[in-house]
C-alpha cells in the first residue's frame, strides 16, 4: 500500500489525525517511494513560496 498525494500532503500539513501520522511515518521509515513523493510535495511547496 502506498499513500496518495493528498494523504501525504495531510501528513506534510499536520492535518492528519494522530493514530493515522503514526502509520504513515512508520510506513515511510520503509517506503522510498511514499518518501519521494513526499519530498516532492516539500519542494514543490517551497518553489511557489520562493
Amino acid at each position: 500500500m502506498h499513500y496518495t498525494i493528498f494523504e501525504l500532503d495531510q501528513y506534510r500539513n499536520h492535518v492528519m489525525s494522530w493514530f493515522r501520522r503514526i502509520f504513515c511515518r512508520l510506513h515511510l521509515q520503509h517506503c522510498h517511494r511514499c518518501r519521494e513523493r513526499l519530498t516532492s510535495l516539500r519542494l514543490d511547496v517551497s518553489r511557489r513560496v520562493n
